[in-house]
């Protein structure tokens, strides 16, 4: 998966693999995991997992997450992923990797039919923990009070050229 993420998008993997070595470099007690870019993993155990309509605002809002269905189903007859803003149904098999911009697009899973398994994997990463980096390991509060007019200027010229 590390690949497949850098193979389509080079600039956003290496902005997510540096803010996570940044973090890593700050607290060596985390640690990297299986050298993958992302900085969180959320398994859906299922047996027939399915999510409802949302948006992940807490992701890195220009970024994306990466989804790996499991198990055992017909992927042509459920178990689509819906993104609901763009108006598609996408089949997606098990095993195979689906990045999404998952803050920006609304989206869900369908159901799977009887007897069938259903479960998922699904990496990304707190937008929080890029502004902590951007930020020079602070919060926002304790960056807020402790940077100079001219950080603070350079810092909002940086969040406005970003989205």
């Amino acid at each position: 998966m590390p690949g497949i993420f850098a193979d389509w998008a080079l600039r956003l993997h290496a902005h997510y693999a540096e803010a996570k070595k940044a973090i890593c470099d700050w607290d060596p007690e985390l640690k990297h995991w299986l050298g993958c870019a992302f900085t969180a993993c959320f398994c859906n155990l299922g047996p027939q997992t399915v999510c409802i309509e949302h948006q992940d605002a807490a992701n890195l809002a220009y970024g994306w997450c990466c989804v790996t269905p499991l198990g055992s189903f017909d992927p042509t007859r459920g178990g689509h992923i819906i993104l609901w803003n763009l108006g598609l149904a996408i089949e997606l098999p098990a095993l195979r990797h689906f990045f999404l911009p998952s803050s920006s697009v609304v989206h869900s899973n369908v159901a799977i039919h009887p007897g069938e398994t259903r479960l998922s994997i699904t990496h990304y990463s707190a937008g929080a923990l890029f502004q902590f980096v951007d930020r020079g390991m602070k919060s926002e509060g304790d960056f807020v009070q402790t940077a100079s007019k001219c950080e603070l200027e350079a810092s909002m010229q940086k969040d406005e050229g970003r989205w």
